[in-house]
């Protein structure tokens, strides 16, 4: 089965691909909110548990993005891009 549009930015946000985040949020048929079932995460968590700080900017300048605010103190925080962050919750 092919990767969702959704899938897609989950995984880039998670791999620090910001070209491809780009690419993903213009595209207005893409839920940058999605959470799959298998997940718990949504595409912002995935950024800042894994440190892309460019990314959380992005993902944050968006007016549709949601369910951010647990997510951000940990970016906040001056760890290094690609450094990981602990599990949230």
């Amino acid at each position: 089965m092919a990767e969702s549009k959704q899938e897609r930015l989950w995984q880039a946000c998670t791999d620090g691909d910001l070209e491809i985040v780009k690419e993903l949020v213009d595209d207005s048929a893409v839920d940058i909110n999605w959470v799959g079932e298998d997940r718990g995460d949504t595409p912002i968590h995935r950024a800042c548990r894994f440190g892309w700080l460019e990314i959380v900017k992005l993902l944050l300048a968006q007016k549709k993005i949601e369910g951010w605010w647990h997510s951000i103190l940990p970016c906040m925080s001056g760890r290094p891009q690609g450094g990981g962050f602990p599990p949230v919750g």
